[in-house]
């Protein structure tokens, strides 16, 4: 089914929309003249004698709006003839069947040019629609993408969920708290050598200069370290063990191995606080504070939880997910927009006179954020949160949650 001469000029968009309406156009031309373009597929497939399946695919071309699903509705090459000639034994004008023709082999032309094949064109509109923020696509293609590293990584967890809080010093109001809770949940190994970064400790200035790591203090005395501090009373018994890699500028701590498929399930929880150790205001390093989640292995969903204190004036953290090509991330100053991953979740704000930390996705949350205010001696109510949940994140990313530095007030 030979096409016509491609416009060349046109980019791949308005090359892809235009051979699919003119394909359309013809496919509703040609139903109408047959008297069946309002027909249900069964009524159509009587007709004509066709295969069910092509009836419905035909049907749902020409009357579905498109979107990502409708590459899936276009037979291939030796269904659309057989749909062709049955139209045509019925005495439909010659003249439309082959501008039918026509409209597909310009169709197939623009899939080779732009793809090679049409699975390869699948991807090129999925990334598009993630991109313009069809969520249904991104979703769908982030949960092809977990299914895959599973197999890949040998490794998937059902949670990981991270909670940074945020207060002023009260001894040194220019200098900042903060606490970290994080966890996985319903951790499963598919191989036994299959590990997990837990945590990195690593700290940098938005502009990249040498910023010293805070000292962590444990949540729970018993695991003091070195390590990322780990919540015996809400881990699985035994804990398990927790290796350190020691890499420049940059410590690693990683799950040891164990076994494998469902006996091996498995929850890990770790948190630690550190005390005024991170500056609170703007200056010439620091434009905005930023809480960093490593993404480097599968998990069905992503639990960020932003804590902070009423008296530092934050309206709403913003979230972004650069791509990690780097073994470290960039320094904000030095990423580029096309470090940054599609993504159409926003944090929302956890309304209440206290934040509800309750979820379903994390048994006895809330007894992890009651150790967090006791052990900082905070009120709860005094803080304002705020959640993002990602299903199926991308890896290898950071997901990371910012807000902007005030300006120190003058003495």
């Amino acid at each position: 089914m030979p096409g016509t001469t491609p416009n060349t000029s046109l980019s791949f968009q308005e090359d892809y929309h235009g051979c699919l309406d003119s394909l359309r156009g013809a496919l509703t031309n040609l139903l109408s003249q047959a008297g069946v373009l309002n027909a249900r597929p069964q009524e159509m497939a009587r007709e004509f004698k066709l295969n069910k399946n092509l009836a419905w695919k035909i049907s749902k071309l020409v009357h579905e709006n498109p979107g990502h699903e409708t590459l899936g509705f276009i037979p291939g090459p030796s269904g659309f003839r057989i749909f062709l000639e049955a139209l045509a034994a019925h005495g439909l004008d010659a003249s439309d069947v082959a501008k039918a023709e026509v409209t597909f082999g310009e169709f197939q032309d623009m899939v080779m040019r732009h793809a090679g094949d049409r699975s390869t064109l699948q991807l090129l509109l999925d990334s598009l629609a993630a991109q313009e923020g069809d969520a249904d696509r991104l979703a769908e293609s982030r949960r092809m993408a977990y299914q895959g590293n599973s197999g890949i990584l040998g490794i998937q967890a059902r949670v990981r969920f991270a909670t940074f809080f945020v207060a002023p010093n009260p001894e040194c109001p220019g200098k900042l708290d903060t606490a970290y809770l994080g966890g996985l949940l319903g951790l499963r190994r598919f191989r036994p050598d299959a590990g997990w970064i837990l945590s990195r400790n690593t700290s940098f200035a938005d502009d990249g200069s040498d910023f010293p790591s805070p000292k962590r203090i444990a949540l729970d005395p018993r695991f003091a370290g070195p390590g990322p501090s780990l919540l015996g009373d809400f881990s699985s018994a035994p804990v398990p063990p927790v290796s350190i890699r020691q890499l420049p500028d940059m410590e690693l701590y990683e799950l040891a191995h164990g076994p494998i498929g469902n006996t091996g399930v498995g929850d890990v929880c770790f948190g630690h606080f550190t005390l005024a150790d991170l500056p609170r205001y703007r200056d010439k390093h620091n434009h905005s504070g930023e809480f960093h989640l490593y993404l480097a292995s599968p998990v069905e969903t992503i639990q960020f939880d932003m804590v902070i204190h009423k008296s530092m004036g934050v309206d709403a953290p913003t979230a972004a997910m650069p791509l990690n090509f780097h073994q470290d991330l960039l320094p904000a100053v030095d990423r580029l927009p096309q470090d940054y991953l599609p993504m159409t979740e926003e944090p929302r704000l956890l309304h209440g006179a206290r934040p509800t930390f309750s979820t379903p996705l994390v048994e006895n949350y809330t007894g992890m954020t009651d150790l967090v205010f006791e052990r900082l001696g905070w009120k709860p109510e005094d803080f304002q949160a705020w959640r993002l949940e990602i299903k199926f994140p991308p890896l290898p990313a950071t997901l990371i949650l910012s807000f902007p530095l005030q300006e120190e007030p003058e003495k």
